[in-house]
């Protein structure tokens, strides 16, 4: 009878990996862009297929790896992958499970700020979705590709909205109730206010209770009026420029007007008026606008006026995107970002001393900072 021969078990070298796959012990099966060479798209490796993903795992090639849900199969919930968990996740990325992916900060290690993973860039975001860096999922419209309208991107659904919020596509963040499952009441009575429970209150200042129950339960709360916050910080540059040369009325209404109408910035020069309003997020749920502007020109008298409609929020130009220097916290507190700021108000004032001479027209309009 033959004698059983030991199994033969390959050794590892001293990197822990087999040699042939070692990219420090230059491995045979190692290209010179430190890749395995059979899944390597620079050179056309044998296991990249025409979509320039790998074959078994292109979902367009259906390949061996694909389910019947054009998921991985190993990762698909529905199929009960190997590598799902019992909570539905993978296994690691999940931080019940104390998946392998997670830091000590409950997120995936590489994509953590805090650890400073090495998917995050130095504007503290991930390199992928951050614009600055030009992120590989960042369209040419400045937003995140797949959510893109303009660029239908792969989660836009014909009715040109995020499928997964979609009432009509029944997205998957939709109730039975045709809401937000998020912010149903009915699906989560913990989202509505704890005292009349009628009112969701996710991401409100005054959780658990809504606005109106916060100020019935605490009637001597100060309540902060923080709409007219953004226009405190334009008043306030515009008073350290012009404090000595010009004459501004702030938020009043003008002297002899009918109308009552309280422009956000009012100069006499005399001959002719300057009105500045502030058009938050462009005034797109503004109504009536042109009327407002034909009333004020009627309170002064019907003289020569100027209107600087100046947007303080978000705007595109051309295909850059320039985000709003203000935002708000979690807390509810405005935060400035100084630059951005100081460059649109430089260009107000630059824009309030041209227009110090007579215009030639009776009423002039120019909108600063609209895309």
């Amino acid at each position: 009878m033959a004698e059983n021969k030991p199994k033969y078990v390959r050794k590892k070298c001293e990197h822990g990996k087999y040699s042939f796959q070692c990219k420090d012990c230059n491995g045979s099966c190692i290209c010179t862009h430190g890749k395995l060479r059979s899944i390597c798209k620079e050179c056309g490796g044998s296991s990249i297929c025409l979509h320039q993903k790998i074959k078994n795992n292109c979902v367009e090639c259906h390949g061996a790896s694909i389910c019947d849900h054009n998921k991985r199969r190993s990762r698909c919930v529905e199929c009960k992958g190997g590598s799902i968990c019992s909570h539905e996740k993978l296994k690691s990325r999940c931080s019940k499970c104390n998946g392998n992916d997670m830091c000590e900060h409950q997120r995936r290690r590489e994509i953590c700020v805090d650890c400073i993973g090495s998917q995050t860039c130095p504007h503290q975001l991930r390199k992928s979705r951050c614009s600055e860096c030009g992120g590989t999922e960042i369209c040419i419209h400045g937003n995140n590709k797949y959510n893109c309208i303009d660029c239908h991107g792969k989660n836009v659904c014909e009715h040109n909205k995020l499928q997964y919020q979609c009432v009509e596509c029944k997205g998957r963040l939709i109730c039975i109730h045709d809401t937000r499952k998020a912010v149903c009441i009915i699906c989560t009575p913990s989202s509505g206010c704890q005292h009349c429970h009628m009112i969701s209150v996710v991401g409100s200042k005054w959780n658990p209770y809504c606005f109106r129950c916060y100020c019935v339960l605490n009637p001597d709360a100060v309540i902060p009026r923080k709409y007219k916050l953004k226009e405190h910080h334009v008043v306030d540059f515009l008073k350290s420029q012009f404090q000595e040369t010009l004459t501004m009325r702030f938020d009043k209404m003008v002297e002899g007007g009918c109308s009552r109408k309280r422009p956000d910035v009012f100069i006499d020069f005399g001959s002719h008026c300057l009105i500045i309003e502030v058009d938050e997020h462009q005034h797109v749920s503004y109504s009536c606008e042109e009327k407002r502007m034909i009333d004020l020109y009627e309170d002064v008298g019907f003289r020569k006026i100027v209107f600087l409609r100046f947007n303080p929020d978000r705007y595109k130009d051309g295909k850059t995107v320039h985000l709003s220097p203000f935002r708000y916290t979690r807390a509810g507190i405005l935060h400035l970002e100084e630059t951005e700021f100081r460059r649109r108000m430089d260009h107000v004032a630059k824009r309030i001393r041209e227009h110090r001479s007579e215009p030639t027209e009776q009423i002039t309009v120019e909108y600063l900072f609209y895309g």
